[in-house]
């Protein structure tokens, strides 16, 4: 005979949650500490928020109470990762304690809250309450949502001293390549689609083939060229197609997605990972991943981003739209703004601000340290920019590593006394991305394997620190 048990997860809160829902038949509630444990609060939690999971679950005769938590913790890691998802807070068992158990029932019924911090979600969640309750894709969403999850986790508890830093780029980019799997199969259909049209079209206007002996030809001609090509759906492309279906893709996510994968196939198929010296903030380990061009909210926001579209549900669009704006223009914008010499007659205000198609000195500097641009180039692209330097923050700021490295390779006096002053405004203003000391900037760019002899000169001399 069966039996109803009833387990009750709670944890304090530290942040601003209002919540009272039902969640798949999981009342999840928040409140003061008497509100939420009754009896079993002491005096300390009485006026702390805290939050409740309640599940209730079914036993055979012969299980214990105990027995009911591998019934329940399924349930339990679905609400976190709804929870998670909703409020990118880290929602786990860690901090979460079971506070009673017992046989019986509860009362599922709720008055329907969902604040947090100040935004009331309770529209969105309804709406993905209703899409999970019609879906046949329940397990693939829990599975996204707990990846996104442990992503998050991961993150949180690498903040301070980057011990995760490599696993939580790839658990983000394990989301973006269990998503993949839901659009390659239009992706291949279209693939053939288009390989069938081109084949028929050379064989019609060029052979001259028609009726029977055109068909014939176009299927088997077909399938030779999708036995090539087919194989070469590698997931850099099952990426960018899954981003176009969901009206994302750009020339600059693409981009960054090529480096996203390099990331990933360095994490995930190990390298040599020793080096005869690392750079603030020292690593517990040796890191895969030497620099990250991207903060990790960046990845965060975007595999979010996928995943609600996906779903069909709006929670993350405006956060979307606003740090998208980061992503750096392409190596072939760079290019071309160099071809066209638009650095010619460009103010450094305007410079600075990317009035040419986002293109500012820091871009510049981003794909010198990543060794795409050479460093005769990125010279000649700023050299207007350094003749025409005033003493602001953001000329200072934006240009500083790509000064530090063109530095060594300056032949004009005048020009190198520029770029020596430069430097030395950065360092006395810590107008400079380490904010420390100047020497930092030389031990990264060292780091990223560049000889800056100028810098080191410069802090010989005691010229800087």
């Amino acid at each position: 005979m069966k039996r109803n048990v009833v387990h009750k997860y709670t944890r304090t809160i530290d942040f601003n949650l209002v919540v009272d829902i039902q969640f798949l038949d999981i009342r999840i509630i928040t409140g003061s500490g008497l509100e939420i444990l009754g009896n079993y609060c002491d005096a300390d939690s009485i006026d702390k928020a805290h939050l409740a999971i309640i599940i209730q679950s079914q036993l055979d005769s012969f299980e214990s109470l105990s027995d009911g938590v591998a019934y329940s913790r399924p349930r339990l890691l679905i609400a976190f990762g709804m929870l998670s998802y909703f409020t990118q807070q880290i929602f786990t068992p860690f901090e979460t304690y079971q506070s009673s158990s017992y046989v019986g029932d509860f009362e599922l019924k709720a008055t329907d809250k969902f604040i947090y911090n100040d935004n009331d979600l309770l529209e969105t969640y309804k709406q993905f309450e209703n899409i999970i309750k019609e879906s046949n894709d329940k397990e693939f969403i829990y599975s996204l949502l707990d990846r996104w999850r442990k992503g998050l986790y991961m993150e949180s508890e690498s903040e301070n001293n980057t011990v995760y830093n490599d696993e939580t780029i790839l658990s983000y980019f394990h989301i973006l390549e269990l998503l993949t799997t839901k659009y390659t199969d239009n992706q291949k259909l279209e693939l053939k689609t288009n390989i069938n049209d081109f084949t028929y079209s050379i064989l019609r206007d060029t052979f001259l083939y028609d009726s029977n002996r055109l068909e014939e030809e176009t299927k088997s001609k077909s399938k030779l060229i999708e036995s090539l090509l087919l194989p070469e759906l590698s997931i850099s492309s099952k990426i960018f197609f899954m981003l176009k279906e969901q009206r994302m893709l750009t020339d600059r996510l693409k981009s960054f997605i090529y480096d996203f994968v390099k990331d990933r196939n360095t994490v995930a198929h190990g390298s040599q990972v020793y080096q005869d010296r690392v750079i603030f903030p020292v690593p517990p380990f040796f890191p895969l991943i030497k620099i990250q061009n991207y903060s990790v909210e960046f990845y965060r926001i975007l595999t979010a981003k996928a995943i609600e579209n996906y779903i069909g549900i709006n929670l993350y669009s405006n956060e979307w739209n606003e740090i998208s704006q980061m992503i750096i223009p392409s190596f072939p914008e760079l290019k071309q703004f160099y071809k066209d010499k638009k650095y010619i007659g460009l103010s450094n205000e305007n410079f600075c601000a990317g009035t040419e198609n986002d293109i500012t000195p820091y871009v510049v500097s981003h794909y010198l340290t990543s060794k795409k641009l050479k460093p005769k180039e990125a010279l000649e692209i700023l050299t207007p920019f350094i003749e025409n330097y005033s003493k602001t923050e953001d000329e200072t700021a934006l240009s500083i590593w790509a000064i530090i490295i063109i530095l060594d390779i300056v032949e004009n006096e005048e020009l190198r006394k520029k770029c020596v002053e430069i430097i030395k405004v950065a360092e006395s203003n810590n107008w400079h991305p380490n904010f420390f000391k100047m020497r930092d900037e030389m031990y990264s760019l060292e780091y990223l394997g560049f000889k800056v002899n100028g810098l080191r000169e410069l802090i010989k001399n005691e010229e800087i620190r």
